[in-house]
């Protein structure tokens, strides 16, 4: 998992957070498979009331999370989680972001006395591996057989060994050897100059 942003927050002392009031907004650098957002809340007041996250993509609402201060699960994606009565925290699952769409995370109370609510706000990547990673991986790998399996060209002169692609053809690697005495000293070898 890779922490995205992390943002504390914090209404202004009197706000009123009945209608809802956004924390954070951020345009994803890159694709993510599963996104997680979590919200703490603190300073709560300590009345029953609901705490809803929302989140919003690319200005469409695709998930939200509420908790009404008693441990629940909404469904597979939807985790609220009471910590007392005036700590809560929120968190949902959203599936294939794209890169460049922008994350719009929300929060709300159905209590006009959580008026001065502080929290933290964490977008983490899920993914094992992010784009990038997975695709950099998959070339290592793709090498390592080729340096196995595939046509190897030696340039006995120089030394310089090519590994070819699937094709038989394309260079995928080009191996150059170090010949100065500092890096890798030489050897005469059966007395051969």
């Amino acid at each position: 998992m890779i922490v995205i942003s992390s943002t504390d927050f914090g209404t202004p002392t009197g706000a009123n957070i009945t209608g809802e009031y956004a924390i954070v907004q951020q345009a994803l650098a890159e694709d993510v498979g599963l996104l997680a957002v979590v919200v703490a809340l603190r300073g709560l007041s300590s009345g029953s009331a609901t705490r809803e996250l929302r989140v919003y993509l690319d200005g469409v609402a695709i998930a939200g999370a509420s908790s009404d201060n008693v441990p629940a699960n909404q469904s597979d994606r939807f985790f609220p989680e009471s910590l007392g009565a005036t700590t809560t925290r929120l968190s949902v699952l959203i599936p294939a972001v794209r890169a460049g769409q922008t994350i719009d995370v929300r929060i709300r109370s159905s209590h006009a006395g959580d008026t001065a609510v502080a929290g933290t706000c964490e977008i983490v990547n899920c993914d094992l591996f992010t784009a990038g990673q997975a695709a950099a991986l998959l070339n290592e790998l793709h090498l390592c057989k080729a340096a196995l399996v595939n046509r190897q060209v030696q340039t006995i002169a120089t030394g310089v060994v090519q590994i070819m692609d699937d094709d038989g053809v394309t260079p995928l690697r080009t191996l150059t050897p170090i010949v100065d005495d500092v890096n890798a000293p030489t050897q005469n070898v059966l007395g051969v100059e």
